[in-house]
């Protein structure tokens, strides 16, 4: 991993990056962080923010896909 880790951050010029192991993991950690940045960057106020997504998508079963969903079946 530390190569990996290394290699990547040099080819890409950043000082460090975050592995994911499924689409559903990168999914929950893309909001996390576009969430966090919103409030850092931007200054939406504290609990303020909002996750716009596209109407039929499906990228999990984890609970913000499934929130994230305009299947019923799956977010209720």
């Amino acid at each position: 991993m530390g190569l990996t880790c290394e290699y990547l951050t040099k080819l890409l010029g950043y000082d460090k990056f975050l592995p994911m192991n499924s689409g559903a993991e990168g999914g929950e950690t893309a909001v996390k962080l576009a969430r966090r940045w919103g409030y850092v960057k931007k200054g939406i106020p504290d609990d303020k923010a909002e996750v716009v997504v596209m109407e039929g998508n499906f990228w999990g079963r984890t609970i913000t896909a499934s929130g994230a969903c305009d299947d019923p079946s799956r977010y209720e």
